[in-house]
């Protein structure tokens, strides 16, 4: 078991930040200096990703114990985490910071569990450029099986009692300043998500040197791919499969998958994915429908992360949108 949970580090995200990346090559890699804090029941041959998100079940519960509420962690489950010997044990689960399908509605609840839970720990974070980042977002909402169109995604309001998409989740600041008031300036890293996808070598030594571990990256497979880029074009078709899924019921069998039906036309979808041209055509017109959409609303926050948080980094240079520095 982690003795003090100084030599513990949570990743809470955000959603399309390299996550999956950092998860499957970096937080279980012991010769880098990290481990899963993790169950003693879990096999440690398992996937990384999993054992790197299974600490979540201790503030959350899973599906064989009852859901916990807003205030609750489980206990007992809490005190047999562990990782191993002589690393910085990670926690590592991008819903932690809310999902953006919900508006991040319970992100702060996450944050003042953390807090409960593991009072020492550090916390990293990925920021990304908040148009391409909705755009992403949208993409996995259509995996996932959604079927609203782009702008009916993003115009969401909430129903009731029932959290939806909201544009204000991407303005980090909020979030940011409150695991800083929580845990303090000291504890908390910032880094944007472009660093690692144009410098990933300074990403990670900056990680490593927050985690107080050697930077020891020249076996890392920094040009590994975990999640292939989407396709603007098959994206937006899987849509309409989407909506013919759910209008004729087009379900999925325990003993044979996914419905003859449905997995033809998948096929089908993928055998016509659109032209180089197309595809990028189509890109910059869901981004130009997002930033219209979007206007300047992240002007203010994005300066005051340029000035207070990320100073060494040109934000501009990225494409975030900033005011006058």
């Amino acid at each position: 078991m982690v003795e003090t949970n100084s030599s513990l580090l949570v990743h809470i995200g955000y959603h399309k930040t390299a996550t999956s990346w950092l998860q499957e090559y970096l937080f279980g890699n012991e010769k880098v200096g990290f481990s899963a804090f993790t169950f003693p029941n879990l096999n440690r041959s398992t996937k990384p990703k999993v054992l790197l998100k299974s600490a979540s079940e201790a503030l959350w519960g899973d599906k064989d114990r009852q859901e916990l509420g807003p205030f609750s962690i489980d206990q007992d489950r809490l005190s047999i985490l562990s990782g191993s010997a002589n690393t910085v044990a990670v926690v590592s689960n991008e819903r932690l910071s809310g999902s953006p399908h919900t508006g991040g509605y319970d992100s702060d609840t996450n944050c003042k569990k953390i807090r409960t839970a593991w009072p020492h720990a550090k916390i990293f974070i990925v920021v990304r450029e908040q148009k391409t980042l909705i755009q992403s977002c949208y993409y996995q909402y259509l995996k996932e099986g959604g079927t609203r169109s782009l702008a009916a995604y993003i115009s969401q309001s909430r129903q009731r009692a029932y959290p939806a998409f909201s544009l204000n989740y991407f303005n980090f600041i909020p979030l940011i300043d409150r695991y800083i008031g929580e845990f303090g300036r000291s504890s908390v890293l910032v880094l944007p998500w472009e660093l690692f996808r144009y410098q990933p070598e300074s990403f990670i030594s900056r990680l490593l040197e927050f985690a107080e571990l050697p930077v020891n990256i020249q076996d890392l497979p920094f040009s590994e791919s975990v999640n292939v880029k989407r396709n603007p074009w098959l994206m937006k078709r899987l849509r309409f499969l989407n909506l013919a899924h759910q209008m004729f019921r087009i379900e999925k069998s325990p003993f044979l998958g996914e419905s003859f039906a449905y997995r033809t036309s998948s096929i089908a979808l993928l055998k016509n994915a659109g032209s180089p041209l197309r595809v990028s055509t189509e890109k910059e017109a869901e981004l130009s429908q997002i930033t219209k959409s979007v206007g300047d609303r992240y002007k203010e926050g994005n300066t005051r992360l340029q000035k207070e948080i990320l100073p060494e980094y040109d934000l501009r240079s990225f494409g975030y949108d900033l005011g006058k520095i």
